[in-house]
């Protein structure tokens, strides 16, 4: 997927699953071809082309290498919750100061 794809499809149809990596603090493994995000900078591995089996058994190997994405997530100020609500809010195009409520069923 070339960069100005990934772009549109970033701002207009994203999953939800680079959203709850953040807030999960999970480290993704993503194509090198994204490494100029600034955010996937941070929360990602990457791999190159033809590279992935490679990648997943080196890190099998070396597991420490998630323990550094998981810290440097975990530091990363734009991960934080209230600046995640605020984008997805801005993105869904409500109030910014909205603050979803959870109710549990008795």
């Amino acid at each position: 997927m070339s960069l100005t794809r990934f772009a549109h499809y970033r701002t207009s149809k994203i999953s939800g699953a680079f959203s709850l990596a953040y807030g999960l603090g999970v480290p993704m493994l993503n194509h090198a071809a994204l490494a100029g995000v600034a955010e996937l900078q941070v929360a990602s591995l990457f791999h190159d082309d033809g590279g992935l089996v490679e990648r997943l058994n080196a890190l099998a190997a070396a597991p420490g290498e998630l323990e550094d994405v998981r810290r440097r997530m975990a530091a990363y100020p734009g991960f934080a919750v209230d600046v995640q609500l605020r984008r997805y809010a801005a993105l869904a195009g409500t109030a910014a100061d909205h603050t979803p409520r959870v109710t549990t069923s008795s």
